[in-house]
């Protein structure tokens, strides 16, 4: 099974299967295995920016007293850098310009700075299961499901990445009779 994400670059699929990270070729053929020799312990592929064209890898429990290590690195896993030892469990997801990582964790939603490591929680919540998070592309919003635990009952939310306008992604489905009214 894959551990993290599967990811699509340029015309091949990056994804981890834990024990490494491969890289195959999108129309098919033999998986090739990343050079990654600063990864420890688990591997997971975690993001992916196409604007600075680097991934997030996580080294699971592999940092001080069991934190994930994370490493930014070029797509072949060229000119890796360590950007941080966060404690599980979370989940992380990688702005579009690589400055900043979205992370959620039990108590809530953060953003952190690669640069400084400064971290500064944009959502708090209580939960077993850190949620599902991503980016919007314009690298000004973080979206996270919620509740992760029954996926057919998972609503998507939106903030803002200071915190501010905390705002439900209706879906379709749900939408029905609200269209064409005056909100």
């Amino acid at each position: 099974g894959t551990v993290g994400r599967l990811i699509s670059v340029g015309n091949r699929v990056l994804y981890s299967d834990g024990a490494d990270v491969w890289s195959i070729p999108a129309l098919g053929g033999e998986p090739k295995r990343l050079s990654l020799p600063f990864l420890k312990g688990v591997k997971v592929l975690a993001d992916y920016s196409p604007v600075r064209q680097q991934v997030l890898l996580v080294s699971a429990f592999s940092g001080k007293s069991g934190a994930n290590e994370f490493w930014l690195a070029g797509t072949e896993g060229e000119a890796p850098h360590k950007i941080a030892e966060i404690n599980p469990p979370l989940r992380a997801a990688l702005a579009p310009d690589t400055e900043r990582i979205a992370l959620s964790t039990p108590d809530g939603i953060y953003v952190q700075s690669i640069k400084t490591g400064e971290r500064r929680q944009v959502h708090p919540m209580t939960v077993l299961n850190p949620n599902l998070l991503w980016w919007h592309p314009s690298g000004r919003t973080v979206g996270f499901l919620d509740p992760p635990d029954d996926q057919q009952k998972a609503r998507a939310w939106q903030v803002n990445d200071d915190g501010t306008r905390l705002r439900r992604i209706v879906p379709e489905a749900e939408e029905g009779q609200e269209i064409g009214r005056a909100s």
